[in-house]
């Protein structure tokens, strides 16, 4: 039996990379799932994707980067669901490649805002969804770089490390609600938009000081989401689990 069956997933920058992965994870385990973005012809291929599937999906269309368009989305989507059961956290931008001491503002701040902060509003905006659900869990979509230091990562790294922090300050904030809080933080993953990276030989050298001597490939974090995602955690909350190959053993 499909271990997601009746519950609702709402998914941030569901369209591509591990976004979409999650997306398609969580349909076929039986959850209907929300695919929140920016782009809804990405959005609709998706939800249409999983259809054929035999899975079920909704688009909700929202730039995570403004403020007011989250808040009037995440009120939109509250008269229409009675409950929300699962939370994913996902959307992010990398922001530059540049020295912190160089480093633009504006980019600091834009990443910040779709990194931290529209995790923040949206699950201010839907508190009393998650409430209302008999098992409710928030995943956060974190980063090995924000607990282990990597030169010209600047705003993505430290924006990642903020959301450790208010996966553990929600998870305490929120356990007396039964709402569990946790977070995955991958380590490198081969996705469309980086594929041509990795067969490069700055790719190739990246991936021998992975313990494993290998990416993660888009499956390997299907237990670990389930695993949060369902029942199975359900004396888990304030965790952030590494999925990265052993790479935060070895060195940057």
């Amino acid at each position: 039996m499909a271990r997601l069956q009746n519950r609702t997933a709402l998914v941030t920058g569901a369209n591509r990379g591990i976004g979409l992965a999650i997306a398609r994870e969580l349909a076929k385990e039986g959850a209907t799932v929300l695919l929140a973005g920016r782009k809804k012809a990405a959005l609709d291929k998706v939800r249409k994707e999983i259809a054929a599937a035999g899975g079920k999906a909704q688009v909700m269309v929202v730039d995570l980067e403004k403020e007011k368009a989250v808040r009037a989305a995440a009120k939109a989507l509250k008269k229409k669901l009675k409950s929300l059961d699962i939370f994913i956290g996902n959307a992010a931008s990398l922001g530059a490649r540049v020295p912190l001491t160089r480093y633009p503002l504006d980019t600091w701040r834009q990443t910040f805002r779709i990194n931290l902060d529209a995790n923040l509003v949206l699950l201010q905006e839907l508190d009393a969804l998650l409430k209302k659900s008999s098992a409710p869990r928030i995943v956060m979509l974190s980063a090995r770089v924000a607990t282990q230091g990597k030169a010209t990562t600047g705003s993505y790294a430290v924006s990642k490390a903020g959301l450790h922090q208010l996966t553990k300050t929600m998870a305490l904030e929120l356990a007396q609600h039964g709402i569990r809080v946790n977070a995955l933080a991958p380590g490198y993953f081969k996705t469309e938009l980086n594929h041509a990276f990795w067969t490069t030989d700055h790719g190739s050298a990246l991936t021998k000081r992975i313990p494993q001597r290998r990416l993660g490939q888009m499956e390997d974090l299907d237990g670990p989401l389930l695993l949060l995602a369902s029942d199975s955690s359900r004396f888990m909350t304030g965790t952030v689990i590494p999925v990265d190959g052993g790479h935060l053993l070895s060195t940057l």
